[in-house]
């Protein structure tokens, strides 16, 4: 994760595109260095890591591209690059999906006597993955992501940092940055629909989770820079999103055991003992998420970064 206080020459105070070209810069270079060794063999922790940076590097580019860019062919460009790295996000995360369901479904396998039905799920779960596996590192966007990320490096380092717009140039970072921090959570905090009733809280929360992301991974840059307020409500609203991520979880899982074990005869008292902790961790998760938007909607984004000073 990329931070400002990581960057040793950068400040918040800083010119816009000075600190934005050097977020952006370390974080594509954080994803070339993960890239080249999931490339080469992989661990689940890699393609882990892998697909958080890709989403924190798209939640940045996204953002600073509507400042640092001003040329037509640029945003094209970098809308290019977007497209990419959405397509490799999604590459990745069906073989996370088998990785995350296999990992419950063994949890809690192990802690009941063996069952037949729970075995083959788990059993199907990891085909699934080794498939999904073989079709990642097979697949062209695979293969040819280390030009991209080399060409959106070159990109940042001598066309976009050579045609800056000028009216941009003096305004600081830190300015910027609380405007983006603002907007992002009036958007997707503030006027957020608080009550999920159960039986579309399945849709509502898997929404609310893609909508959160893109502001989680927007404050964490901020972390132990702009006081400590602004670093509980980032705590706040990473936990929020892992919240709604496991409870995503929970529920994927519940679909694909309901897809692979269709065999009434298989569907024994540990299978449907088994469905009925799912929906408890999903019920509970829930009343978790409501307390904690709750929370977070009654925050005044435009005060985060009230008396607190920059830290230097």
């Amino acid at each position: 994760m990329v931070k400002l206080s990581d960057l040793k020459f950068v400040k918040a105070d800083m010119p816009f595109p000075v600190a934005a070209l050097e977020l952006l810069t370390e974080q594509t270079g954080i994803i070339r260095k993960l890239y080249r060794k999931l490339y080469r063999g992989y661990t689940e922790e890699l393609l882990h890591d892998t697909r958080v940076n890709l989403r924190r590097l798209q939640a940045l580019l996204s953002e600073f591209r509507k400042y640092l860019i001003e040329k037509k062919e640029q945003q094209i460009i970098i809308e290019r690059h977007l497209r990419i790295i959405r397509n490799m996000i999604n590459l990745l995360s069906k073989t996370r999906t088998y990785e995350v369901s296999s990992n419950i479904i063994n949890d809690y396998a192990g802690s009941i006597p063996q069952s037949l039905s729970l075995n083959i799920l788990a059993g199907e779960v990891r085909v699934q993955k080794v498939k999904s596996l073989d079709k990642m590192y097979k697949s062209v966007l695979f293969n040819t992501y280390g030009n991209e990320i080399k060409n959106l490096c070159k990109l940042l380092d001598s066309d976009i940092r050579k045609n800056i717009p000028e009216e941009i140039k003096s305004i600081s970072f830190s300015s910027i940055y609380h405007d983006i921090i603002v907007k992002e959570f009036e958007k997707s905090i503030s006027s957020a629909d608080v009550v999920f009733f159960p039986s579309d809280m399945t849709e509502q929360i898997h929404k609310y989770r893609i909508a959160l992301k893109s502001l989680r991974y927007l404050t964490e840059i901020g972390e132990g820079h702009f006081g400590d307020d602004f670093d509980r409500i980032k705590d706040e609203i990473r936990n929020l999103v892992e919240l709604l991520g496991t409870f995503n979880d929970y529920n994927t899982v519940l679909g694909l055991s309901e897809k692979l074990i269709q065999e009434e005869s298989l569907k024994n008292t540990a299978y449907f003992d088994f469905m009925f902790y799912l929906r408890q961790n999903m019920l509970a998760i829930y009343d978790e998420v409501f307390v904690s938007l709750k929370l977070l909607k009654s925050e005044n984004p435009k005060l985060i970064f009230k008396n607190n000073k920059i830290v230097q």
